[in-house]
């Protein structure tokens, strides 16, 4: 019996295939299919019974599909006729309402029931980790697009009862799902007692929207994460845009009354991005230190951009950045030192063609915030303690702090083809590296579908920056008594 399995576009996964042995109706053939295929990605955690089959192509086209108990013996006897099997997936990429920034690369999960309340479910269940532990599925808002997510006026968010049936059918046009941000209750700084939004205030529920509340909202969502706070504008019309308040412990509610308990401290990833260099290093260590603490969701921005500070002063003080690599490898580290570091690029085909004009002893970091795959591209030193050998080297490095990430070979043949448009980078050996906080990251770390050769995992040490490991590096010098 011939089938073709397809995607949601109506896209072919793959040749037409063919079942033998005896099948009476479309539960039979859906069985034995799924069974045939158990090791196939396509159909990677999809039920038999979530398959959609067609008898042929016309069928498919006019959306008629087969019942479970209809017979099928009769069908897909040629090629030409080939029973059409839809793999009911659904795309959709993971957003930080906060920083408006991807969480994880685009993924594609299997639906029984194609309506945004099924997609957020999927969602909070597939990526559970990522989220703050009082945020719902219910929470999360879901998009039809990046366009519209985008939309300088604000996009609409789909309802929950919206069918997805014509949406997410690819990677291309995955739905956008925002986790949100959130804030913790505001106090009265003399009662210490909640209060409800003065007409001498302003509330804003975004620091970077200005989403200004009216003056009779009642400020009732605190405690759900500390991942944000509100911004209270005065009736002089000053407000701080970048820092934000912190309470030390979101759970303990006498934290939220007692200012002793209060931190000040820059929590947008977005606001850090847009600083740049301006932060030195120390203040970036600081803030990427006080998010760790609290398990901040900009947490990952704020070590990938120190990671980009610290390299941009490494070369100045002639102290290279070390990336530490797990013994199994046969170098044990990274250096990075160039003389320049470069962000650039404001679309995906703008940061391709800065890759393919790289100057040699440059570190790139794309100023795109949804290039895929990679943070930065950089020429470097490999080094092997043990036998001494060292090689120049061009890192295609990513850098996060979840504990697995999938390797894209796809992804990598467009970034060597760019980089092969440069002479004198088209020698140079490349490496993709992912660089991660965790100094047990070899054991701690998985890098799904990547060949071993190709791939190295690495550690970026933060105390590296810290003062007193910089003088132990460079004592000073014996006295002359």
């Amino acid at each position: 019996m011939w089938f073709e399995l397809v995607d949601r576009n109506g896209e072919p996964l793959g040749p037409a295939d063919k079942l033998h042995g005896p099948l009476g109706d479309v539960a039979d053939f859906r069985r034995a299919l799924k069974d045939s295929r158990s090791d196939s990605a396509d159909l990677d955690g999809v039920e038999a019974s979530l398959l959609k089959v067609y008898k042929d192509r016309k069928t498919y086209i006019s959306r008629i599909a087969l019942a479970t108990n209809d017979p099928i013996a009769r069908f897909g006897k040629q090629m030409e006729t080939a029973l059409i099997v839809e793999v009911p997936k659904v795309w959709f990429q993971l957003v930080d309402g906060g920083t408006r920034r991807p969480l994880e690369d685009a993924v594609c999960l299997p639906l029984a029931n194609l309506r945004v309340e099924k997609l957020r479910e999927a969602a909070k269940a597939k990526f559970s980790e990522l989220f703050p532990k009082t945020v719902k599925a219910s929470d999360l808002k879901v998009y039809e697009s990046w366009e519209e997510y985008n939309k300088r006026t604000g996009g609409i968010p789909l309802l929950t009862d919206s069918s997805i049936e014509n949406f997410g059918k690819s990677r291309e046009t995955a739905l956008i799902v925002e986790v949100p941000k959130v804030w913790f209750q505001l106090v009265d700084g003399g009662t210490r007692r909640a209060v409800t939004v003065y007409k001498s205030m302003q509330v804003y529920k975004d620091q970077v929207e200005g989403g200004l509340l009216s003056a009779d909202s009642i400020v009732n969502e605190h405690g759900k994460t500390s991942r944000s706070a509100l911004i209270l504008e005065g009736p002089k019309g000053q407000v701080d845009r970048i820092r934000r308040h912190y309470i030390t412990d979101c759970n303990q509610e006498a934290h939220y009354c007692e200012s002793k308990w209060w931190k000040l401290s820059v929590d947008s990833g977005y606001a850090l991005s847009k600083l740049g260099r301006i932060i030195s290093t120390e203040t970036q260590l600081d803030i990427y230190k006080y998010a760790k603490s609290i398990g901040a969701g900009f947490l990952g921005t704020a070590y990938e951009l120190l990671l980009h500070n610290a390299v941009h002063g490494a070369f100045a003080k002639s102290e290279p950045i070390v990336l530490k690599i797990p013994q199994r490898s046969e170098f044990d580290r990274i250096e990075i030192c160039v003389q320049h570091v470069i962000s650039s690029g404001e679309s995906e085909q703008s940061c391709y063609d800065c890759l393919a004009t790289l100057d040699k002893n440059t570190y790139w970091y794309p100023a795109y915030s949804f290039f895929p795959f990679i943070d930065a591209v950089t020429t470097c030193k490999a080094i092997s303690s043990t036998s001494g050998h060292s090689d120049t080297i061009l890192a295609y490095i990513q850098v996060t702090i979840q504990k697995h990430k999938k390797f894209k070979p796809d992804r990598l043949k467009r970034l060597n083809e760019e980089i092969d448009k440069t002479p004198q980078l088209k020698g140079l050996r490349r490496v993709f590296v992912v660089v991660g906080p965790d100094s047990d990251i070899g054991n701690t770390f998985t890098l799904r579908d990547a060949p071993d050769q190709d791939a190295f995992l690495s550690c970026f040490d933060r105390d590296q920056l810290e003062p007193q490991h910089q003088e132990e590096q460079h004592p000073p010098p014996p006295s002359e008594e």
